[in-house]
């Protein structure tokens, strides 16, 4: 039979079983729930990263239609610049064309009072 030693180091054997067995019960379980827990988290992160890239895909075409609003704007802005050039051109050549008229208006005045003088003459001659 066994003796007291043996029985008593079989049995903290049998009990160091039980309780490793146990250990590793209970890890297994706790992994499994970690890694449950771990799925939904990376579940949720996987769906987060979705609304974001959807935001991002969202601010990308706005910044592309403000670039292009921007392109737009500069053309028009160029375009305003040169209208304004040609009105200030017009104006000048407007206000030259004015004091001619004003100068001629002027000469053909004198000329009419001439004329009238002239014609007043040959009545009173004739």
């Amino acid at each position: 039979m066994l003796s007291v030693t043996q029985s008593g180091a079989l049995a903290i054997v049998g009990s160091l079983g039980i309780v490793a067995g146990t250990l590793f019960a209970a890890l297994l379980v706790l992994e499994k729930q970690s890694k449950e827990a771990l799925v939904r988290k990376i579940g949720q992160l996987e769906g987060a990263l979705k609304d974001k890239e959807r935001e991002l895909a969202a601010v990308r075409a706005q910044v592309d239609s403000a670039q292009e609003r921007t392109k737009e704007n500069e053309m028009y802005r160029t375009r305003y610049a040169d209208a304004t050039r040609d009105i200030l051109k017009l104006e000048r050549a407007l206000e030259l064309k004015d004091g001619q008229l004003e100068s001629f208006m002027v000469v053909a005045q004198r000329q009419i009072a001439f004329l009238e003088s002239q014609i007043k003459e040959l009545q009173r001659v004739g």
